[in-house]
């Protein structure tokens, strides 16, 4: 009988060095978050491969009213054809875009480590904490 200890196996996962990536949208999905609000999971890819480092990231998008913003952002830089329309309030807007539209767009998005606590418990019982890369900038592709 063979034994396989997948634990040891494992790689962890190492996030990306801050700076500046250009990448390509591989999908978006509409989804709910672990509070139950309606968001899209996005997935890019990177154009130029950093050796070491995953190929892939994620990017969630709430589509809660206060976290629109982000969302028109991305998709102004990444020039998805999309129709902010204003609302009743201040800041208040509704987005009309088609997801598709998005699958193969290019924009840069700029990423900083941070460090996160997360909801599972380690071995001794601590919260486990960890570092992951954000996006925080989405910058358009100049033509």
């Amino acid at each position: 009988m063979a034994r396989v200890n997948f634990k040891a196996t494992q790689q962890d996962f190492v996030p990306l060095p801050n700076g500046s990536y250009l990448v390509e949208i591989e999908s978006m999905e509409l989804a709910k978050s672990s509070t139950n609000n309606d968001m899209i999971k996005t997935m890019y890819k990177l154009v130029v491969p950093l050796e070491g480092f995953s190929k892939k990231l994620f990017d969630n998008f709430s589509l809660q009213v206060q976290a629109g913003w982000k969302l028109k952002n991305m998709l102004e830089a990444a020039q998805v054809p999309h129709t902010a329309i204003p609302g009743m309030n201040k800041g208040d807007f509704e987005l009309d875009f088609d997801t598709g539209d998005a699958i193969g767009r290019r924009l840069i998005v700029r990423m900083e480590q941070e460090t996160f606590l997360s909801n599972r418990l380690d071995e001794n019982g601590k919260q486990k904490a960890g570092i992951r890369s954000s996006v925080e900038e989405y910058i358009q592709v100049a033509l």
